[in-house]
């Protein structure tokens, strides 16, 4: 994924989520990207984000001219391994 693609994914989440960190997980931070793969963000908030607050992201995402699909996640709503794991090895883009 290219810079401007990143810049303008992070535009969008600190809008909407201006005290987040954000998270690269998945094929995009190992590098093993291939044909069809998407970007998978985290989000952490100190509570849990609200389904409309991501999905609101994910229509202004929609709108850009970033080419993949996106998977977006909030780290306090999905499965004490998965979290690990994106704590683990996925890729801080924004503290």
């Amino acid at each position: 994924m290219n810079e401007r693609y990143k810049e303008i994914l992070l535009k969008i989440l600190t809008k909407e989520f201006p005290n987040a960190k954000v998270y690269l997980f998945g094929s995009q931070a190992r590098g093993d990207v291939r044909v069809g793969s998407d970007i998978d963000l985290a989000i952490q908030e100190a509570k849990p984000v609200a389904i409309d607050r991501i999905w609101k992201a994910l229509a202004s995402i929609e709108e850009t001219s970033v080419p993949y699909k996106i998977d977006l996640v909030d780290l306090e709503n999905i499965p004490a391994n998965l979290k690990s794991n994106i704590l683990k090895e996925g890729i801080l883009w924004k503290n």
